[in-house]
């Protein structure tokens, strides 16, 4: 998912989906966080961008470059454990009353949830990409490059499917409302496994399959509008407040 135009020295932010959903996950949960117990979504953007998983990518391509990618179906990527990771650091550093570094391990742990609820990141691209140019390959070069990224290709699908999500969801308001069964669901399950249980939801849907077969229709519009985009901002928010919780807070405060 795009965290705006990304440069090695900056980003430009209004174009930034990743940001989007972190303003519209933070609207619905600000109002149960104690004041001043959660860094403010100001000190959060800070880390998105430039300063988030993709501006890493950008800043030491190759050689910090971690993978964003997640089969719900098999189970097979390192998503879940990043989001353990950032989720773990997280209630540490809310216990610790470090705002700063709870920014961002709230950023990152974001950043990671999203992709694992966007559909093109449910494709086996890193198989994909060792298939084609790992070593001992003896396909052509001209071949490989025209699979990576020519029509249909591996690469030129998933920023294809990416952009048509953006231009979807660029002039759209995200809003979600705390669901509090859903919550409830998430503390029972833990976090990885609540998270692997909703990317699953979605991958059920075949929307990037759909989307490789047709291209972009209508029809995968109005289901990220109206499907992916509340339930990624609903998940996100879920995740903070469950790490709000497990840090220490035993209730969430009424508004």
């Amino acid at each position: 998912m795009y965290a705006g135009f990304v440069t090695r020295k900056r980003v430009v932010k209004r174009l930034g989906i990743h940001q989007k959903f972190d303003s519209a996950a933070y609207r619905m949960a600000e109002p149960y966080f104690k004041p001043g117990s959660f860094p403010t979504l100001k000190q959060v953007l800070g880390f998105e961008g430039v300063n988030g998983p993709d501006g890493v990518k950008v800043k030491s391509l190759g050689v910090q470059d971690p993978s964003h990618m997640y089969d719900p179906v098999t189970d097979k990527g390192v998503l879940p454990e990043l989001i353990a990771n950032h989720y773990d650091q997280l209630v540490k550093s809310l216990r610790s009353g470090d705002q700063v570094r709870s920014a961002f391990e709230a950023a990152w742990l974001a950043h990671y949830v999203v992709d694992g609820l966007t559909p093109a990141h449910h494709y086996p691209y890193d198989e994909k990409k060792a298939e084609l140019f790992g070593a001992g390959s003896e396909l052509g070069l001209m071949y490989r490059n025209w699979q990576w990224m020519g029509g249909k290709g591996v690469l030129s699908t998933h920023l294809n499917f990416e952009m048509g999500v953006a231009a979807t969801l660029l002039l759209m308001p995200l809003r979600a409302r705390l669901d509090h069964a859903k919550l409830a669901e998430a503390r029972r399950l833990g976090v990885v496994n609540f998270f692997k249980q909703e990317a699953l939801a979605v991958a059920r849907l075949n929307l990037y399959e759909r989307f490789y077969q047709q291209g972009w229709t209508a029809e995968l519009a109005r289901v990220v509008r109206s499907q992916i985009a509340p339930h990624a901002t609903l998940v996100v928010g879920l995740v903070w407040l469950l790490a709000y919780l497990e840090s220490g807070e035993r209730e969430l405060t009424e508004f």
